[in-house]
């Protein structure tokens, strides 16, 4: 039996800011999908550059734009577009992303197949482009640059997936039913890491995620790119993570401030019982071993060492 027999609308929401350049070959990589019972919701966050003619240039009426008066950020534009969305399911797709051909096929497949698709978030892996995305890349692909490397485990939280062992939902490769989006939304107070917020509340909500193990999306790591996640501000991640505290464990709470928090209040030289208390949670949570808080603990409160030596040896520590 084939289970796309009735082909539910698949609602794609793309939010964009000053991406005239790239918006073409994201949206082209929606309209080849082999799955083509889709709408395409641009939401243009208030763009300053020509964004919307290029939109408007492409003729497809499947290919619905929609403005915001004021520049709101990438969750309230995610937002708009779920209120607009007239899918059963949606997916989400950055303006700097693409898909390969069949990924809305495949997750939706997935999806279909399970004992509640309702309750289901398909997520994938994803390949890494550090120099950005052209024609050629489709075909370039190198399993050195999948992520992530596997999937979270059915027993395992996604918090402590996420920030203990590395793992990745990237916004680009998710596919919910409509009901779960409309009722966890974005929340568009968070400066930075809504994509982990929305994730994490999901799965609060009941949420099954269920991954595919094949590089589904070409993620845009062009250096050159702006994006919130590269802001560099650990108020920002202490900001999330204390919002967000409810919804992971302790243990990942901290592997998460040893890796966005910790290493900038050292290269501040500020707040050293706070880093000390972080260390401890880590050795307690088997994050980091004695050998390495004993050496951590003694660089902390080492005044004599230059704070940037600081930085980069704590890095070392936590990666090693």
């Amino acid at each position: 039996m084939n289970v796309l027999s009735d082909k539910p609308l698949v609602s794609v929401i793309i939010p964009t800011y000053n991406r005239a350049d790239l918006i073409c070959q994201t949206l082209n990589s929606v309209l080849r999908q082999s799955y083509q019972n889709l709408e395409i919701i641009v939401v243009d966050d208030r763009s300053t550059d020509n964004t919307e003619t290029v939109i408007n240039s492409i003729n497809d009426p499947r290919i619905r734009y929609l403005s915001h008066s004021t520049n709101q950020g990438g969750a309230a534009a995610r937002n708009t577009g779920i209120d607009a969305a007239k899918g059963e399911y949606i997916a989400f797709l950055d303006s700097d992303d693409v898909w390969v051909a069949n990924k809305l096929e495949l997750q939706l497949a997935s999806i279909l197949q399970s004992d509640n698709p309702q309750r289901v978030v398909s997520y994938t892996q994803a390949f890494y482009s550090a120099s950005g995305i052209s024609e050629s890349t489709y075909t370039a692909f190198d399993n050195r640059f999948f992520v992530p490397k596997r999937g979270k485990e059915l027993t395992e939280s996604l918090g402590d997936y996420l920030f203990c062992h590395e793992g990745k939902a990237l916004t680009s490769t998710l596919i919910l039913h409509r009901s779960l989006a409309l009722g966890t939304r974005f929340r568009a107070s968070l400066r930075k890491h809504q994509d982990w917020d929305f994730c994490l509340r999901l799965e609060a909500r009941g949420a099954i995620f269920s991954f595919i193990q094949q590089p589904l999306t070409i993620w845009n790591g062009d250096p050159k790119l702006e994006h919130v996640g590269r802001k560099v501000d650990y108020r920002l991640s202490e900001s999330f993570m204390t919002d967000c505290r409810t919804y992971v464990s302790s243990k990942a709470a901290t592997a998460f401030l040893l890796d966005k928090v910790v290493p900038f209040l050292i290269q501040d030289g500020t707040r050293k019982l706070y880093c000390q208390k972080i260390f401890c949670q880590g050795l307690v949570h088997k994050l980091i071993s004695g050998k390495q808080f004993t050496r951590i603990t003694a660089r902390l409160w080492l005044k004599k060492l230059k704070t940037l030596r600081k930085l980069n040896f704590m890095r070392r520590v936590l990666s090693s």
